[in-house]
C-alpha cells in the first residue's frame, strides 16, 4: 500500500513524514486565509460597496512599500523562520483586534474605515504568507524536489482553503460573520507548534542561492533594478507578472462586482465560502494528481501560457455574457488555474534569475510589481470605470491579455538560456571568444600594465599587450615595440609571439611603423627579431652584413633566412650554401639549418625533413616536427604515416604541431587512426583535430559519419566526429542523432545492471577494477550523449551541463536537470532522467527492467563482453577478472586474444597470470600486473575518486621496490621525487611518528611544490608501489581531470 502511495505522489522512500508536515503547515496557514479572504470580501462589499474597491488597489502597493523592506530586513536579521514564527504570532493578534473593531465599532456603522483595514490586512497577509512559506519551504528541497513535492504543498494550501471556505459556509449559520476573525486566530495559534515541530524534525538541503550581502531597501530594490536593466530575463519575469495581476485584479473587480448583488451578509459570506471550497477542491486534485504529471509532460517553459490563455477567455467570456456565469468562470480562473497552476509553475520559473539575487528578485517581484500592478488596475478602474460599461473593461482587459501572451511567450523562449547563465555563475566559464571577454576592459590601465619593465613583470606584460592587441592593434605595436628595445632573452622568448601574429596580419600600417622603429633606433641586434624581419622579406644583406662573421650558430641561420628571401639570386646560392654547412656540424648548428630549412618555404624540403623525426636527439626531432608543419601542402600526404607515428609517441606540444601539420595537409585518410588515438589527447589536441576534420571539408563526412555511428569507437572519437558532423553536414548528424542516444542511452543502463551484477561477486582486484570501469564507461557515455545534445543545439553548453550533473550541491545539480529537461524531448527525457537524478542503484536497475526487454546477465557475461573489446585496456582488465573467475576457462581464451591484440600491456598482464604458480618461489613477493596496481590505488583515499582510465595512465611508468625494516626509504633534504603505495607491510613516517599500512599513499606533499623531503620515511618491512613525480605531473598536465582531482586532494590536506 506503502508503495502505491509512494509511486501515485511520486514520493520517495523516507519523505513520507517531511512532506506530510510541510502539507499540514501549508494546509493550516492556507485555511486562515481563505477565511479572512471570504469574511474581508463580504464585509466590504456589503458594507462599503464594489465601487470602491479600486481605492483598495492603489492603497496595496503603498502598503507593500512598507512591509517588504521590514520584512527583508527583519528575515535578513534575525532568518526566515524567527519571521515566520512573528508573522504567526502578529495573525494571532491581529485577529482578535479585527473582531472587536468590527463588532464594537463596525456594527455602529458610524465609520466604515474598519472595512478597508480589515481588505488590506487580508491581503497583506495573503502575499506576506505565500512569500514566506514558499521561502521557506526553497531551503528544504532543490528543483527536482520542486518538480514532485510542490504540488503537494499546494494542495495541502488547497486542502486549506476548500476547509476555510467549507467552515465559513457553515459556520455563518451559527455566528455572525466577525466571529471568523477569531477563527483565523485560533487557526494561526494552532500553526505555531506545527512550525516548531517541522522546524526541528527536518534539515535544510545546501544551497547555492548565496545572496549578496546585507542592504537596505533602497539598495536591494536598486540590485533588482539594475538587473531588470541589465538581464532581459529578469525583465520578462516582472513584465509577466505585471500583467498577471493586472488582469487579475480587473477580472476580481468584474466577478466582485457581479456577486455584490448575489444577497446579504451571510448570503455572500456562504457563497464565497461555497466558492472557495469548490475552487480549492478543484486545486487540490490538480496539485495532487495532475500538476507534475502536466509540468513532465508541458515543460516548465510551456506551463507558462496556461494562466494569460486562462485570463483571455475570461474577458472573452465577459465580453459576450457579462453575469453570474462569466462570474464564476472569472472566479475560477483566478481563485483555481491562478492558484493550482500558476503560482505553482512560478516557483520553477524564478530558478532561471542568477541566484545570487534570486532572494530579492522574488521579494521585489511579489512585493512591489504585483502590487504596482494592482494599483494601475486600480487607477484604471477609479478613473476609467465609472465612464465605461463592463463590456468596455472587458474588452480592455482582452486587449492587455493578448499583449500579455506575447511577452510571455518571450519569457518562454528565455527561459532555458537563463537557466543555463544562471548555472555558469557557479562554474568558471571560459567559453566567451576573446574579444567578448576583454570589450569592457578599461584600455588605459592595460596600457599602464603593459608598460611594466621590470625582469619579474615579463609575463604580465605580455598578457596586458595581448589584450591591448584585441582592444588597438596600433596602440599594441608602440607598446610592443618600446618593451624590444634592448630586450632580454626573457623578454623576447614572452614578446615574440605576440609579434608574430601582429605581423602574420600583414597588416600595411603596422609593419611600416615597425621598420620606422628598426632604422630610427640604436637596437641590441637580436638573431631572432633579424630572423622573424629577413623572414617577411623587410631586411636585406647590406644591413646586418656584420652577423657575416658570427661564429654563433643562430646568427649564421638568421643571416641564411634573409639571404633566401633577398632579391638577388646569387643571395640564394649564398643560403643554401650556409644551410649545407650548418647540416654537417655539431648538434646545436644541426638543429638550426633545419629550423632554417622551415623558414625557406619549399614543400619539397620537408620530405627531405621526415628522416629527422627518428633522430636520437629529442631537440633535433622537434625542430624537424615545427619545420614540417610549417613547409606541407596539400601535395605532403606521403609524410602522413610518419607524423602520425610521431603523434602515437609524443608529448603534448608535439602532438599539437604535428595535428597542425595534418591539418595543412588536408587528406581525410589521416582521419581514422587519428580519433583511434583521441582518448589519449587533452581537450586542447581534441579542438585542434576538430579543426583538421574541418578543414579537410566534405571528403571527411562518410569516414565522419561511419565513427559517429559506431560503438566500436571511442566516446572521445565519436563526439569528436559528431562535432565535425554537424559542421560538415547537420542533416546527416541529426538523421542518426535520435538512434544514437537511445542506443547511449541503453548501454549506460546495461552498464549499471552488470556493475550491479558484480558488485554482488566477491572483492578481488579483477573484478574490482571491472567494477570501477563499468562506472567509468556509464559516466563516459552520459557525457556524450550531453555533449551530443549541445552540439545538435538541444542544450547551450556541455561542459557547463557536466559539470553540474557532477556537483555536490543538490540545487545546481538540481537545476542543470532542470536545463536538460528543457532542451530535449520528453520521451527522450523520461529515460535519461533515473541515470542523472538521486536514485539508488537498484531503483535505477529496476527502471531498466521495466522499461527495456532485458535479459538476465551473469558475471562471465559481462567479463566474456569486455575480453573481446577492441580497447587493450578493456581487454586487459577483463582478462585478471575472467582468471579471478575461472582459471581453467581462461587459458584458451588468453591464448585465442593473443593473436589478436598486439598490445603489450596485455600480453605482459596474460603472462603475469599465467606464471601466477611461481609466487613462493620469489618468497611471496611478486610483481603487480597493471590491474592489480590499479585496485591497489583506486583502495586508497588519496586515489579514490579517480576513475581506471586515469589510474592507467599514472601507472605506466611505476615500480616496485621491497625496504627491509629499519632502512631509510627518504630523509630530510633529500629529492622529493616519488609518490610511494604500500603494497604490504608498514611504513613509520617521522617526526609525526605516524605508521602507515596496507594501501596508504605516502610522500604526497611532493604533488604540490616540495623539492626535498623535511621528514623522513622508515619501513617497518614493505613492498612498496613507487609512481615518479613527474609522471603524475606530465598527465595532470594532459588531462585537466586529474589536475582537478588532484587540486582537490591538495584543498582536503590543508
Amino acid at each position: 500500500m506503502g508503495e502505491i502511495f509512494r509511486k501515485v505522489f511520486k514520493i520517495h522512500k523516507g519523505e513520507e513524514v517531511k512532506v506530510l508536515l510541510f502539507v499540514i503547515l501549508g494546509a493550516l496557514i492556507q485555511a486562515g486565509v481563505a477565511i479572512g479572504l471570504s469574511l474581508t470580501d463580504t464585509l466590504f462589499l456589503i458594507r462599503v460597496g464594489p465601487e470602491k474597491l479600486p481605492i483598495i488597489y492603489l492603497i496595496m502597493p503603498f502598503m507593500m512599500l512598507v512591509y517588504t523592506p521590514i520584512n527583508n530586513y527583519m528575515v535578513s536579521r534575525y532568518g526566515i523562520y524567527r519571521v515566520f514564527l512573528a508573522i504567526l504570532a502578529l495573525l494571532v493578534i491581529g485577529g482578535g483586534t479585527l473582531y472587536f473593531f468590527v463588532a464594537i465599532q463596525g456594527q455602529s456603522g458610524s465609520s466604515k474605515l474598519i472595512f478597508y483595514v480589515a481588505k488590506l490586512y487580508t491581503f497583506l497577509w495573503l502575499i506576506g504568507l505565500y512569500t514566506i512559506y514558499w521561502t521557506f519551504i526553497d531551503n528544504y528541497f532543490d528543483i527536482l524536489d520542486a518538480k514532485r513535492l510542490y504540488p503537494l504543498f499546494n494542495g495541502g494550501l488547497s486542502m486549506g482553503a476548500m476547509v476555510g471556505g467549507s467552515m465559513v459556509s457553515i459556520l455563518t449559520r451559527i455566528i455572525t460573520a466577525e466571529f471568523l476573525f477569531l477563527v483565523w486566530s485560533a487557526l494561526a495559534l494552532l500553526t505555531i507548534p506545527m512550525l516548531i515541530y517541522v522546524k526541528k524534525k527536518t534539515k535544510e538541503i545546501d544551497s547555492f542561492d548565496d545572496d549578496d550581502e546585507e542592504g537596505g531597501f533602497i539598495e536591494e530594490s536598486t540590485v533588482v533594478l539594475k538587473a531588470i536593466k541589465n538581464i532581459r530575463y529578469v525583465l520578462l519575469i516582472n513584465l509577466v507578472m505585471f500583467g498577471t495581476s493586472f488582469l487579475a485584479t480587473v477580472c476580481e473587480f468584474q466577478y466582485l462586482e457581479v456577486f455584490s448583488g448575489y444577497g446579504d451578509m451571510e448570503k455572500l459570506a456562504s457563497l464565497f465560502g461555497q466558492l472557495f471550497a469548490a475552487a480549492n477542491g478543484f486545486n487540490l486534485i490538480v496539485n495532487f494528481f495532475l500538476f507534475n504529471r502536466m509540468v513532465s509532460f508541458f515543460g516548465v517553459r510551456n506551463m507558462t501560457f496556461i494562466q494569460p490563455f486562462a485570463y483571455l477567455f475570461t474577458f472573452l467570456f465577459f465580453l459576450y455574457d457579462y453575469g453570474f456565469n462569466s462570474a464564476i468562470f472569472g472566479f475560477f480562473a483566478y481563485q483555481g488555474i491562478f492558484i493550482s497552476l500558476d503560482l505553482n509553475n512560478w516557483n520553477f520559473v524564478f530558478n532561471g534569475v542568477p541566484s545570487n539575487i534570486k532572494t530579492k528578485v522574488r521579494t521585489f517581484t511579489e512585493n512591489l510589481c504585483d502590487p504596482t500592478a494592482t494599483a494601475c488596475a486600480g487607477l484604471f478602474l477609479l478613473i476609467k470605470a465609472p465612464e465605461m460599461s463592463p463590456q468596455r473593461i472587458a474588452l480592455t482587459a482582452l486587449s492587455v491579455s493578448i499583449a500579455h501572451v506575447l511577452v510571455t511567450f518571450l519569457l518562454r523562449n528565455d527561459y532555458l538560456n537563463a537557466m543555463v547563465t544562471n548555472l555558469r555563475k557557479e562554474w568558471l566559464d571560459f567559453s566567451k571568444p576573446e574579444k567578448e571577454a576583454v570589450r569592457d576592459l578599461d584600455i588605459e590601465k592595460i596600457k599602464q600594465i603593459g608598460a611594466f619593465r621590470s625582469p619579474d613583470q615579463t609575463e604580465i606584460a605580455a598578457i596586458a599587450i595581448h589584450l591591448l592587441i584585441l582592444k588597438d592593434k596600433n596602440q599594441a605595436i608602440k607598446t610592443l615595440l618600446r618593451y624590444l628595445e634592448n630586450p632580454s632573452e626573457k623578454k623576447w622568448i614572452a614578446m615574440k609571439p605576440l609579434l608574430e601574429n601582429v605581423l602574420a596580419e600583414s597588416d600595411t600600417e603596422i609593419i611600416r611603423e615597425l621598420l620606422l622603429w628598426f632604422e630610427s633606433r640604436d637596437i641590441t641586434l637580436n638573431s631572432q627579431l633579424i630572423e622573424l624581419l629577413g623572414g617577411l622579406g623587410l631586411l636585406q644583406p647590406n644591413r646586418i652584413k656584420m652577423l657575416l662573421d658570427s661564429d654563433h650558430a643562430r646568427d649564421k641561420g638568421a643571416m641564411a633566412i634573409i639571404f633566401w628571401n633577398s632579391w638577388d639570386i646569387c643571395d640564394g646560392y649564398e643560403a643554401m650554401g650556409t644551410i649545407t654547412k650548418l647540416l654537417k656540424g655539431v648538434a646545436e648548428e644541426k638543429k638550426v639549418a633545419i629550423h632554417v630549412i622551415g623558414k625557406i618555404k619549399q614543400e619539397r624540403y620537408a620530405h627531405f625533413l621526415v628522416d629527422f623525426l627518428k633522430d636520437p636527439d629529442p631537440e633535433i626531432r622537434r625542430e624537424a616536427l615545427l619545420s614540417i608543419r610549417n613547409l606541407v601542402t596539400p601535395n605532403s600526404g606521403r609524410l602522413i604515416p610518419g607524423i602520425l607515428q610521431t603523434i602515437a609517441v609524443s608529448g603534448e606540444e608535439d602532438r599539437i604541431v604535428a595535428g597542425k601539420a595534418l591539418e595543412k595537409i588536408q587528406d581525410s585518410s589521416c582521419i581514422v587512426p587519428l580519433l583511434d588515438m583521441s582518448d589519449t589527447f587533452s581537450p586542447y589536441q581534441r579542438r585542434i583535430t576538430e579543426k583538421l576534420i574541418l578543414s579537410i571539408g566534405l571528403k571527411s563526412v562518410p569516414t565522419m559519419v561511419k565513427i559517429y555511428r559506431s560503438s566500436q569507437y571511442s566516446t572521445y572519437a565519436r563526439s569528436l566526429a559528431g562535432r565535425a558532423l554537424s559542421k560538415l553536414s547537420f542533416p546527416q548528424f541529426d538523421t542518426f542523432f535520435s538512434e544514437i542516444i537511445h542506443r547511449a542511452i541503453r548501454g549506460a543502463y546495461y552498464l549499471l545492471y552488470s556493475y550491479q551484477v558484480l558488485k554482488n561477486e566477491k572483492n578481488t582486484p579483477g573484478l574490482f577494477v571491472l567494477s570501477g570501469l563499468l562506472m567509468d564507461i556509464h559516466i563516459r557515455i552520459l557525457e556524450f550523449c550531453l555533449e551530443l545534445f549541445t552540439i545538435g543545439g538541444r542544450m547551450p553548453d556541455f561542459e557547463l551541463m557536466s559539470s553540474s550533473l557532477r556537483s555536490n550541491n543538490p540545487k545546481i545539480r538540481a537545476n542543470a536537470i532542470e536545463a536538460v529537461e528543457q532542451g530535449i524531448s520528453q520521451d527522450m527525457f523520461k529515460i535519461l532522467l533515473p541515470l542523472v537524478d538521486s536514485r539508488s542503484l537498484d531503483e535505477k536497475v529496476s527502471f531498466y527492467r521495466q522499461n527495456f526487454d532485458v535479459k538476465d546477465v551473469r558475471p562471465e557475461n559481462v567479463v566474456h563482453m569486455f575480453i573481446n573489446s577492441k580497447f587493450s585496456l578493456d581487454s586487459t582488465i577483463a582478462a585478471e577478472a575472467l582468471w579471478e573467475l575461472n582459471k581453467a576457462e581462461s587459458v584458451d581464451i588468453f591464448r585465442n586474444r593473443l593473436r589478436e591484440i598486439k598490445d603489450t600491456v596485455f600480453r605482459d598482464t596474460v603472462i603475469s597470470l599465467l606464471s601466477e604458480r611461481d609466487k613462493n618461489e620469489n618468497k611471496g613477493r611478486v610483481t603487480l600486473n597493471i590491474v592489480q596496481r590499479i585496485s591497489l590505488l583506486s583502495q586508497s583515499s588519496f586515489f579514490h575518486a579517480f576513475s581506471m582510465e586515469e589510474l592507467s595512465l599514472l601507472i605506466k611508468n611505476v615500480y616496485q621496490a621491497h625496504y627491509e625494516s629499519g632502512r631509510t626509504i627518504y630523509q630530510p633534504g633529500d629529492q622529493a621525487d616519488n609518490l610511494y603505495c604500500i603494497i604490504k607491510g608498514k611504513v613509520l613516517l617521522k617526526p609525526e611518528e605516524t605508521v602507515m599500512q596496507d594501501c596508504d599513499i605516502f610522500g604526497e606533499w611532493c604533488l604540490f611544490g616540495n623539492q626535498e623531503w623535511d621528514r623522513a620515511a622508515i619501513s617497518q618491512g614493505a613492498d612498496l608501489l613507487i609512481i615518479p613525480k613527474e609522471q603524475i605531473l606530465f598527465y595532470a598536465k594532459l588531462n585537466p581531470r586529474i589536475a582537478i582531482k588532484f587540486l582537490k586532494n591538495r584543498l582536503m590536506m590543508s
